[in-house]
């Protein structure tokens, strides 16, 4: 599964996916990028169908999305 976003500012970024009980699955990307727009692959082969949730945190803000794995 591919997943884009947008960095405002240079910074530490960090991604994970977290499952619907909020435990933390899986770190997709952790590390310093540059303003501007990426895409990371997150290989979600080993989990179940279901809602997962994608949580970006960077250095002028934080979201967390659903996202529905259909297998």
């Amino acid at each position: 599964m591919n997943v884009s976003f947008c960095v405002q500012k240079p910074g530490e970024v960090d991604l994970s996916v977290y499952d619907p009980l909020g435990r933390k699955m899986e770190n997709v990307y952790q590390g310093k990028l540059h303003k501007g727009s990426y895409h990371v692959f997150f290989n979600a082969r080993d989990y179940a169908s279901g809602v997962y949730y994608m949580q970006l945190s960077c250095a002028d803000h934080s979201w967390k999305k659903p996202v529905t794995l259909l297998k």
